[in-house]
């Protein structure tokens, strides 16, 4: 039900250009949807496994690795496939593990440790990834970085831990989350696709290679992350690999290279979708209706 949801935020998005003007929004929604994320995370020294460092590791290095081979062929290509192969683990991922009813910790601590690493990096990475002309610094990324991760998973955090009555009280809001998720998708789809009509120097060709190329990393992806998990933990290890924070992708996109860039990400939403749903339906418990 909730790909059904979000594949039709997209096509909004997509059909009526307008919902672009909402762009600001994005970064509080994401805000609220990692807020929601953090409330109920439970992390133990359990969780952590050797292959969430391996994860995390060529995740790093396979969009360093892309954007190098790419960027001599095509800049701008480079950027949006950067973009999306450097995302993190989506915040979403530990509710498909729980449906499934795998590793959830697993998953959680994946979720966590790629975001931390992933926003940490940002500051120093991106400058590599934009033309010289533009000027990103650490500083200049703090405000930015601390409305959309650091305040939301600190406020999560000393809620989590001293406020139990006013977690359960929030977590009956949880699914807000979702709604800002399927949000963010629609307002980001609508400004890439008033960014094509407004750029008509772009080929189509060069958007449907955009398209091409973030599917073929949807499928890498979640099949490295099934193969380097190990046999304990081989569906928890495709999620954690595959399914990705495409909605941090898409801001930093937006917000610090183009919506051209976003592409990459918004592209990926719908491969994504169609592994996941894939995902579900093949490892789906026996004697299981939930819908997530």
């Amino acid at each position: 039900m909730r790909s059904i949801v979000l594949v039709a935020a997209l096509l909004i998005g997509s059909f009526f250009p307008i919902i672009s003007a909402l762009e600001p929004i994005i970064t509080y929604f994401l805000a609220g949807m990692l807020f929601f994320a953090f409330l109920d995370l439970k992390i133990t020294k359990e969780a952590f496994h050797y292959s969430h460092l391996a994860i995390l590791s060529i995740n790093l290095l396979l969009a360093l690795v892309t954007f190098f081979i790419l960027k001599n062929i095509n800049y701008n290509l480079a950027t949006a496939v950067f973009l999306i192969t450097f995302a993190p683990t989506a915040i979403s991922a530990p509710g498909v593990a729980s449906y499934l009813k795998t590793n959830v910790t697993y998953v959680a601590f994946s979720t966590l440790l790629t975001n931390i690493v992933v926003i940490s990096l940002i500051p120093v990475l991106i400058p590599h990834v934009l033309h010289s002309r533009a000027e990103v610094s650490v500083l200049g990324m703090l405000p930015s970085l601390s409305t959309i991760f650091i305040v939301p998973f600190a406020l999560a955090r000393i809620i989590y831990f001293n406020l139990p009555k006013t977690k359960q009280f929030l977590l009956k809001f949880k699914d807000l989350g979702f709604v800002f998720f399927a949000a963010n998708i629609c307002i980001a789809s609508a400004k890439a696709v008033q960014f094509i009509h407004d750029s008509k120097q772009i080929p189509a060709t060069e958007i449907a290679l955009v398209i091409g190329i973030s599917g073929i990393v949807a499928l890498l992806s979640f099949a490295i992350g099934y193969i380097i998990a190990g046999k304990k933990h081989r569906v928890e290890g495709l999620l954690a690999m595959g399914h990705k924070n495409t909605i941090f992708s898409i801001w930093i996109g937006l917000t610090y290279i183009s919506p051209y860039a976003a592409l990459a990400p918004i592209s990926y939403i719908l491969w994504q979708n169609l592994i996941v749903s894939w995902i579900m339906k093949k490892f789906q418990p026996v004697n299981s209706n939930t819908v997530v």
